[in-house]
């Protein structure tokens, strides 16, 4: 299975395919991958994010696990590329880092 990335490549984002160290697109233009402008790997159009789904977080906050999960919505540029930089916004007071773990779905679905 071809491992597929996506890249800024003259100025537009593109998906590429890894051969070794570089970064092949589609017509043919190349790039190494230490050079490359790495993007997210999807164009989300929504981020739903689970609140409060692990027992840590919940001692944290100092609350009671819900009874059922509650959801919030991350903007779509929250999302960044592999190397970029996570920028604290102007105003910012907390600035919270955890890892995530990302489930793509590429088709409408429901329950």
């Amino acid at each position: 299975m071809a491992e597929i990335r996506r890249i800024l490549l003259d100025g537009y984002p593109t998906e590429v395919r890894r051969d070794g160290d570089m970064l092949i697109a589609g017509d043919g233009r190349s790039v190494g991958i230490d050079a490359a402008t790495h993007l997210a790997p999807v164009e989300p159009t929504k981020i739903i994010c689970i609140h409060l789904n692990y027992r840590s977080r919940v001692d944290e906050f100092m609350t009671k696990l819900p009874a059922a999960p509650t959801y919030f919505h991350k903007p779509v540029t929250a999302l960044t590329g592999h190397g970029s930089n996570v920028v604290r916004p102007a105003g910012c007071e907390w600035l919270n880092f955890e890892g995530e773990i990302a489930i793509v779905i590429g088709k409408t679905c429901r329950n």
